[in-house]
């Protein structure tokens, strides 16, 4: 009796002890594994987790796993100014190696090595002063991909980050469709069913008609709500779309430097350019401006046919005519010149000086034009006469 009693004794205490070990490792399992509580729940994307109790915060936008490379890719938006440092680690307790191939903008981008494929599940640690937050994902929440690709820089992680957002609005819209198609579906079955009802109801009892026609009234009140769900659908693909448009616009950067921007940069210089006038030039302007200022007074003289202001062929060096000027009477400089380099007398040259005078003169029709190209073949030629 007593080793029969004895060994009872020992079976309880076994007993309890069994069950203490098990409650001992079911409050005590995150200390086992950070992420054990979590695992199968994961951090969502895109969903904002704050750090503690303090205005510090963290995002992922994104996290894939590459079997074959066994490694991990994860792109964080952590709003804060001071120091972030990250540990991981799998459900069995395996620490994993963490390196930050990108820190810029408050983007964080990671690369999580020696993933092992049983990895189950992995808790990222994020410390921000002293504080922390884990973030989770698991083995059927992860996104599977089949390469980690790495940039050189944040807009490559932007265009890509616009890429993926392109795809889930893609999905998104496939989802829609889908479940447009399935509407429809329910929709035909209701009517269906509507249509083999009214071909009873001749044939039924007063209690069987009403209860058929409440039925029929049922389904197409369902079909009515089908109709709406399909409406909404339809409106959220147009929406999702527009979206991806946007996206789109993004990508081809559209939303750059507007064009205006650049020309008025290339206006200011030519301004800056324009505005720089050298003393020079503002003597020239100047005394420009005397000659007209000449030119009016005299105009409120009354003048002789062809009668000019010697200022405007006598003055700085004899700048004698615009080029741009027609003239349609005879001898220009270059034509003196030429007749003093021949044969011809200063006395021939006088006299036909002389003669084009007079000839003109006495045909009384000269024009002023004339007139001004004859005053100035004789002004030139008393320059020369005082050379």
């Amino acid at each position: 009796m007593r080793l029969e009693h004895a060994g009872k004794k020992k079976s309880y205490l076994m007993a309890a002890a069994g069950i203490l070990v098990g409650y001992l490792f079911f409050f005590t399992s995150s200390l086992w594994y950070l992420g054990q509580n979590n695992a199968s729940e994961y951090t969502p994307i895109g969903q904002l987790q704050k750090i503690g109790e303090t205005e510090n915060s963290v995002t992922i936008e994104y996290w894939a796993y590459a079997s074959e490379q066994q490694a991990m890719y994860v792109e964080l938006d952590v709003n804060t100014a001071e120091k972030v440092s990250f540990e991981a680690v799998d459900k069995k307790r395996r620490e994993i190696p963490v390196t930050v191939k990108l820190s810029q903008a408050g983007t964080y981008v990671l690369e999580l090595d020696s993933v092992q494929p049983d990895f189950q599940a992995v808790s990222l640690r994020v410390t921000v002063e002293g504080k922390i937050i884990r973030l989770y994902t698991n083995e059927k929440q992860v996104d599977q991909v089949k390469e980690l690709k790495f940039y050189q820089d944040l807009d490559g992680y932007y265009q890509a980050r616009i890429n993926r957002n392109i795809q889930s609005l893609e999905q998104e819209i496939a989802d829609q469709k889908e479940l447009i198609q399935k509407l429809n579906e329910e929709i035909s079955s209701c009517q269906k069913q509507i249509d083999q009802t009214n071909e009873r109801l001749p044939y039924l009892s007063r209690q069987q008609r009403t209860d058929a026609e409440n039925s029929i009234e049922d389904w197409k009140k369902q079909i009515e709500s089908y109709q709406t769900q399909q409406k909404e659908a339809k409106e959220q693909i147009t929406e999702l779309t527009d979206e991806i448009e946007n996206q789109k616009k993004l990508i081809s950067g559209e939303g750059g430097v507007p064009e205006s921007n650049t020309e008025n940069s290339v206006t200011g210089e030519i301004k800056e350019t324009d505005s720089s006038v050298s003393e020079s030039d503002t003597t020239q302007c100047k005394q420009s401006e005397s000659r007209k200022i000449v030119r009016t007074e005299q105009h409120e003289e009354e003048q002789l046919p062809g009668q000019i202001s010697v200022d405007d062929y006598v003055s700085e060096g004899f700048e004698l005519r615009d080029t741009n000027e027609e003239i349609d009477v005879a001898v220009s400089v270059d034509d003196v010149a030429k007749k003093e380099s021949s044969t011809t007398t200063e006395n021939d040259l006088m006299q036909s000086l002389a003669h084009d005078y007079l000839a003109l003169y006495e045909r009384g029709d000269g024009s002023e034009t004339e007139w001004q190209a004859m005053h100035r073949q004789l002004a030139e030629y008393f320059a020369n006469l005082i050379r």
